[in-house]
This record gives structure tokens, C-alpha cells and sequence, in this order.
């Protein structure tokens, strides 16, 4: 009969509590595809940070209607005078295989009462709720915190889930050498209750416009496990067997 290893299996959940926690502030690598024209992806994988711990920041929330169902949500507001560099931030690293000027297109509703969140707007939704997005004129958008004095924002929303381009302020170019490298790009809290389901990037030499029918079809672009998380998890299995190697050995 099998016995109970006590020292293999707290090693073991000591292994998997390491991974799963620098599994959680991974940033993700979100890769387009040989030939895809587009990046998408679900904006609740990203990592997400509150650089000034105030709790005005970014949250998962599980919605039913949304696509993958959940989505993020901003919980709090800034303060009058608040920067979002020191607010809410999601980032994600975006690697391109395709040079280009790429179209933001996010997929967002204004959260309600009915979605579990203390609103300043409580009774319902606030079509001018927005968020920062990256400002093109910086670094061609990628590896900037979105703020208050350069970030873009975006909003006109409604309490069910819509496509909105961001137009001329949502438009980053890809060149040559950013081709195969890891771009971040982030997001940032403005406004309280709202809700970001979906990122799409589409390249404007293929199109200058997308409908919403267009942008749902898109596939989600391949994110992979970090190497680096695969050898931590693997690595402390490792270590939890040797424990349980000596333990025997001592016994």
C-alpha cells in the first residue's frame, strides 16, 4: 500500500505555489502568426500592477457575456492630479512578424451596478468612462506607461460590450527592426467601471477598417509559457524529489 511522503508532498506544494505566483506576474509574449495581418488577444491575461499600492488599479472580472468569459475592470478612480504611471497598468509584450501601421481596436462596455462594482455611476452606465492607451508620438507607442499628460484615451461606451478604433491616436508602426522582439504595450486606469474584454491590432495596409463581425472572427494570437516559468516549475519538482531522496536516505 502507498505511503503518504509528508516532506514530497509540502516540497511539491511549495513548488507549485512558487509557479503559479511567477506565473501570475509573467507578462505575457503575445506572437503574431507567419502571414496573419493582425495581433489579438484577451486583455485580462495581462500582468497587472498598481505601482503606488492605492488600490486604483486593474481587476479580473468574471462575466458571462464577455469573450473567454472574463474581463478587466478598472475598480477605482485616480485622484484629481493623478498620473497613471503611478496608477492601474496591465502590460503585455507584443513580438511582430509583419512591418506595418497597426490599428488599435479594443472591445469594452462601461460596467453597471449589476456587474458587482461600487460605481460613482451606480444606477448606470456612464458613456464617457475611459482608459489611457499608449501614445503613438512615444517610442511609436511601445515600452511607455500610458498617462495623464500623453497617454491617449478612448471611451464612448455602453453598458453591452462594442468595437471601437481608436483611430489616428490608437495607430503604432512597426518597422524592420522591431520585427521578432518583444514590444510592450500597456494600458492604463482612468476612469472607474470600465471594462476591456478584447485587444485587437490590425494592420492598415490590409485594411483601414474592420467591422465588428471582421474583428470577432480573428483568432487569438499564440501565446506561449515562459521558458523560464516551465524550468521554475520543473526545476522545484526536482528539488522536492531530492528532499524526499534524503529524508528516506536519513531514515
Amino acid at each position: 500500500m502507498p505511503t503518504f511522503n509528508k516532506s514530497l508532498a509540502i516540497a511539491s506544494a511549495f513548488a507549485g505555489g512558487l509557479f503559479i505566483a511567477a506565473q501570475a506576474a509573467a507578462v505575457p509574449v503575445i506572437i503574431q502568426g507567419v502571414g496573419d495581418d493582425h495581433l489579438a488577444w484577451e486583455a485580462e491575461i495581462g500582468a497587472i500592477t498598481d505601482p503606488d499600492a492605492d488600490l486604483n488599479t486593474w481587476r479580473v472580472l468574471a462575466d458571462g457575456s464577455a469573450s473567454g468569459g472574463s474581463a478587466l475592470v478598472a475598480d477605482a478612480e485616480p485622484g484629481s492630479g493623478d498620473k497613471a504611471l503611478d496608477e492601474g497598468i496591465v502590460s503585455y509584450n507584443l513580438k511582430f512578424n509583419t512591418i506595418g501601421e497597426y490599428q488599435l481596436y479594443l472591445l469594452f462596455k462601461t460596467a453597471t451596478i449589476s456587474d458587482g462594482i461600487g460605481l460613482d455611476n451606480a444606477t448606470g452606465p456612464n458613456d464617457n468612462d475611459s482608459m489611457f492607451i499608449p501614445d503613438k508620438n512615444d517610442n511609436d507607442g511601445f515600452g511607455v506607461i500610458p498617462d495623464i499628460s500623453s497617454g491617449g484615451a478612448t471611451g464612448s461606451g455602453t453598458s453591452s460590450y462594442m468595437w471601437v478604433s481608436t483611430g489616428s491616436t490608437g495607430r503604432y508602426t512597426v518597422t524592420g527592426g522591431d520585427l521578432g522582439n518583444n514590444l510592450g504595450f500597456s494600458f492604463g486606469v482612468r476612469e472607474e467601471g470600465f471594462v476591456l474584454d478584447r485587444v485587437v491590432l490590425f494592420n492598415r495596409s490590409v485594411a483601414t477598417s474592420r467591422t465588428a463581425d471582421q474583428l470577432n472572427a480573428l483568432a487569438n494570437s499564440k501565446i506561449p509559457a515562459p521558458a523560464s516559468l516551465l524550468l521554475l516549475g520543473t526545476g522545484m519538482l526536482a528539488l522536492a524529489g531530492a528532499l524526499a531522496r534524503r529524508r528516506r536516505r536519513a531514515a
